[in-house]
């Protein structure tokens, strides 16, 4: 699912390159190195697995030990036991990676091995954003206020942000119901009202139409240091949606 819709619309892939670029900046073994804009990352850029293992324990801290990566590879073996690593570890964490193998990432050859990479990259960034999400037990409590926030913590990340979602509009005079992040959000309204209210933007975006309210979105989603096409929201691409709502319950709890 992720592959082909990067391939459909490479534009959106500085999503997630943005990311992992913010993520490795200034990461001193690493030399800066910082995956090209505008394409789909390659497995041949990370095939010793160095900057996957740095990746992972940026954004899920603890879940690897580093200690144990080998940071100068000196043939396929070092690059396999760094890849290994790698998923053990965000297998661990709840990564799902069916048909994700170190020796592909190793190789890094075909479309294959860039394939287990994009599944890699989301299902690791997914997680982390999850881990996050379900850390802010206090903000939870208060935005849902008729559940045991033990319960809230417990709910599939999709109905989490969908009902996160629905209180916070709700609020502010806005009545949505949705149910899925791929067919109800593509009106861009639920994060209009958001992203207003976070940035007390004035006027909120939720009064333009649809075209003109997802430009706004987008806009000011850089306006709040996170990143959101309106191409890829209007179409109800599932990550896209995802990492734009669940950052958006990040910055409003933290």
């Amino acid at each position: 699912m992720l592959l082909s819709t990067w391939k459909e619309s490479p534009e959106e892939l500085n999503i997630i390159v943005n990311m992992f670029n913010v993520v490795l900046k200034g990461d001193r073994d690493l030399g800066g190195f910082q995956l090209p804009a505008g394409q789909a990352p390659a497995a041949e850029l990370l095939v010793d697995g160095v900057a996957m293992v740095k990746t992972l324990d940026k954004l899920l801290p603890g879940v690897v030990d580093v200690r144990a990566m080998n940071k100068s590879p000196k043939d396929n073996r070092d690059k396999i036991e760094n890849w290994n690593l790698v998923i053990g570890s965000a297998r661990s964490a709840g990564c799902r990676l069916t048909h994700v193998t170190a020796e592909s990432l190793a190789q890094a050859q075909g479309g294959n091995a860039d394939a287990a990479l994009h599944v890699l990259l989301w299902e690791v960034i997914r997680m982390s954003l999850e881990t996050r999400v379900k850390k802010l037990k206090v903000y939870l409590e208060g935005a849902f206020p008729k559940e045991k926030v033990a319960d809230v913590v417990k709910f599939p990340m999709e109905k989490l942000l969908c009902q996160w979602l629905q209180g916070f509009c709700s609020t502010r005079g806005h009545q949505i119901k949705p149910q899925s992040l791929t067919n109800d959000l593509k009106d861009g309204l639920a994060y209009a009202v958001v992203l207003s209210a976070l940035l007390k933007a004035g006027p909120s975006a939720a009064g333009l139409a649809a075209p003109e309210r997802l430009a706004a979105v987008q806009e000011l989603a850089q306006q709040a240091h996170l990143d959101a096409d309106a191409g890829g929201l209007s179409r109800g691409v599932y990550w896209q949606h995802y990492i734009l709502a669940a950052s958006l319950l990040i910055k409003a709890g933290e």
